[in-house]
């Protein structure tokens, strides 16, 4: 699970009309693959299971759609 603050890369491999944990992704989503984000805000949904949300980005993100980003 990722924390507030947390600096990720999202995947660029993500699929259109899929799945990841328990977020859809949609076409308008596209721009923001393989790019670097910070989380904003994590919250859990019914199922207890993480989402979060990325600044620059009005949708939740799952942890699947995510790599971990090494510091420098």
């Amino acid at each position: 699970m990722y924390k507030k603050g947390a600096v990720v890369r999202i995947r660029s491999d993500l699929k259109v009309g899929w799945t990841y944990g328990d977020c859809g992704f949609i076409a308008s989503m596209l721009p923001m693959l393989n790019k670097k984000v910070k989380i904003k805000a994590t919250t859990v949904n019914h199922n207890d299971m993480p989402r979060y949300q990325v600044y620059n980005s009005n949708y939740y993100w799952s942890a699947e759609m995510f790599e971990s980003v090494k510091p420098k």
